[in-house]
């Protein structure tokens, strides 16, 4: 979906469009462009909710009033994983009980599931179908659903005058309250997107409230969503991996090393622009390197392509062998490879790349920058800056 949102007070500063959901690599952009117009805060709603261009119409009430932009990116989020059932029953909620504010719809989206909204009328087994599994929270033992005369229940339903005929459908709503689930204060997790890494930042703040966060994301959403805590640099804090999707080897390492929440983010970022392909790679190139660090371990991945890496490779013949039939860099007669000295190629590449064997196989340095090699290569490594 699309916005045009503004400084309420000095419209006559322009307007900035923001597509949402914000994707992470526009986020820092999206933030500046708010910064400019004097609006944009981690917590005040200051930002003139001016049209909704493109999107789901529920979103109009917000029209003409002030937003927070970390509020209404959950909110997009939220709506933009909704099936075209819910979102027509969440819409439908919204306009009976004219909510128009950005808390009231945030804790809508956690409890209209047990609303119905009926759009074709020609299917009476259906409707009571949904109306029972909608009463029931969503689910029910099959054995127990056939019991049931859905058409019974259906007629019961529609008979009963008990709908509200909306633009999105006619709505039944029995038992429906508005749960306040959301008082404005830290934003709702939501697993919207997949990442590498989900972590939970325990504050001494409010340490029954702590905010989750799904790896790689920027390091200023990250700030801005512990600000909404009362959180300020320097306070201390310490972190909780919930869940990794990377290798348990890697995984373990930053764990272990997880004291800081932007040097993991950092980290985990230099991790996500590598293919799965290479994360077997990676860790042959830490264990070569000693990185045992968040910064060694981002230096690594970042400049992972200055290695060579020879999966499974135990002597110089494996590696001899692999480049030379395998690399690309020559062509072999298969008739000639008897009189191919692998062993004796293999020598000379480990002797340049000053490579190792590990258990992963061979890994060799190949890159230019020896001050980067010489201090990554130490077996007992100091402080980088």
């Amino acid at each position: 979906m699309k916005v045009k949102l503004s400084n309420g007070r000095f419209p006559e500063d322009g307007s900035v469009v923001v597509t949402l959901p914000i994707e992470t690599e526009e986020y820092d952009q999206v933030i500046r462009q708010l910064d400019r117009l004097g609006v944009g805060s981690a917590c005040l709603r200051d930002c003139g909710f001016e049209a909704l261009l493109e999107g789901p119409d529920v979103m109009n009430r917000l029209t003409g009033g002030e937003v927070n932009i970390e509020e209404l990116d959950y909110l997009a989020k939220r709506l933009n994983s909704f099936t075209a059932s819910e979102l027509a029953t969440y819409s439908a909620l919204a306009l009976k009980y004219d909510l128009t504010d950005m808390t009231d719809l945030i804790n809508l989206c956690d409890c209209f599931q047990n609303a119905l909204i009926v759009t074709d009328f020609s299917d009476m087994s259906r409707i009571g179908r949904s109306y029972t599994l909608t009463q029931n929270g969503g689910a029910m033992a099959v054995d127990e659903l056939e019991k049931l005369n859905l058409v019974a229940v259906a007629r019961n339903l529609l008979s009963g005058n008990a709908g509200t005929v909306t633009p999105y459908g006619v709505l039944y709503d029995e038992g429906f309250s508005l749960e306040h689930i959301y008082d404005g204060g830290m934003i709702p997790s939501f697993y919207y997107r997949q990442g590498l890494m989900d972590v939970q930042v325990i504050t001494g703040k409010d340490p029954d409230n702590c905010p989750e966060f799904t790896l790689p994301m920027p390091n200023q959403q990250i700030l801005r969503h512990l600000e909404r805590l009362g959180y300020q640099e320097g306070d201390s804090y310490s972190i909780v991996v919930l869940g990794s999707e990377l290798p348990s080897d890697l995984a373990e390492v930053l764990k272990t090393q997880a004291e800081d929440v932007f040097s993991l983010n950092d980290t985990v970022s230099a991790v996500a622009a590598l293919d799965t392909s290479e994360y077997e790679k990676l860790a042959a190139v830490m264990r070569y390197t000693s990185a045992g660090t968040l910064s060694r371990i981002r230096q690594v991945a970042e400049k992972l392509d200055m290695f060579e890496y020879i999966p499974g490779a135990q002597d110089p013949d494996d590696v001899g062998r692999e480049i030379i039939l395998n690399s690309g860099h020559f062509e072999v007669d298969p008739n000639l490879e008897e009189y191919i000295d692998y062993e004796s190629y293999g020598l000379d590449r480990l002797r340049f790349g000053e490579g190792e064997f590990n258990p992963f196989g061979y890994v060799g340095y190949t890159g230019d920058d020896r001050l980067f090699f010489e201090q990554e290569h130490q077996q007992q490594m100091g402080g980088m800056s």
